[in-house]
């Protein structure tokens, strides 16, 4: 069975990773704030951007810990819905901020009883992976891909 790639995510320094492989040549990233100008000097054909968190495509960049989570939250709600991604909040005692740092849970009213718990959405839709070899070499086949 053939997988789908839904997204490719980085936080932190991940975004100029990923830079280094190719696939995010032409595209808007972000990457640690503290590594901007670094990022811009090793990869020129990334439209680094400043803001918390970038989309292009199915490249989702985050410049830190906290923006990263931010980004991914926003990720879940887009490939799994609210209801998924509420109940994640919840287990979490997280709040989600948009691109903006603007609080987003308040638009989501008060909690409501979901139809999945987050034990079982993670046992069934998550895999968790370390960094690998693997990883880099997923992503240079993906930057081929694109770039046919």
């Amino acid at each position: 069975m053939d997988e789908v790639i839904k997204g490719v995510l980085t936080t932190c320094t991940g975004g100029m990773v990923a830079a280094m492989v190719g696939v995010l040549d032409w595209k808007t990233a972000a990457t640690n704030h503290q590594y901007l100008a670094t990022a811009k000097e090793l990869k020129p054909d990334v439209n680094w951007s400043s803001k918390q968190w970038v989309v292009d495509g199915m490249f989702w960049t985050a410049g830190g810990a906290l923006a990263g989570m931010d980004m991914f939250a926003h990720w879940v709600t887009e490939n799994y819905g609210q209801d998924i991604a509420e109940t994640g909040y919840l287990s979490l005692d997280f709040e989600p901020r948009d691109v903006n740092e603007k609080p987003v849970s308040a638009r989501f009213g008060p909690p409501q009883s979901f139809s999945v718990t987050p034990a079982r959405f993670f046992q069934t839709n998550l895999r968790v992976r370390s960094p690998s070899l693997r990883t880099l070499k997923r992503l240079t086949s993906l930057h081929s891909a694109c770039h046919q």
